[in-house]
């Protein structure tokens, strides 16, 4: 019989996977904006708003399991630099697929998750450095 998971990785886990879940919803909601036969600027607005609703939804539901500041603030930024990759590939003439969005999504995650998993062990070393446990 194995051991239960600690609390610690259970939330990092759900916590890796809700932020994947935004990056992925908001990037298709924008690719689905820009499949639109309207113009650019119009499919860019119409769809980071539809993708920050769907984040601002997304995080109030998992709020009572990962916290609202915790839920909120990653996803917020997550929410708006995923679609605007999205947007910056059809600027550049990109063919952009639902394939390559989910691509995009994906990879906008990880390394918003690393990038927030270094900034997170980089602010311990400074709080353990002031508090004099080096």
């Amino acid at each position: 019989m194995t051991a239960p998971l600690p609390k610690r990785w259970l939330f990092a886990l759900g916590d890796t996977l809700f932020l994947f879940a935004v990056s992925l919803g908001t990037s298709a909601v924008m690719y689905l904006s820009h499949t639109l036969n309207i113009p650019f600027v119009s499919a860019t607005l119409g769809g980071m708003l539809a993708a920050m609703a769907l984040q601002v939804v997304m995080a109030v539901a998992i709020s009572p399991l990962l916290g609202s500041i915790e839920s909120m603030v990653p996803s917020m930024v997550l929410g708006m630099l995923s679609p605007m990759v999205v947007c910056l590939a059809h600027l550049a003439g990109v063919r952009v697929t639902l394939e390559s969005t989910l691509m995009i999504g994906a990879g906008t995650a990880l390394l918003f998750h690393l990038y927030l998993h270094q900034h997170a062990l980089s602010c311990r070393r400074r709080f353990a450095i002031a508090g004099g446990k080096e």
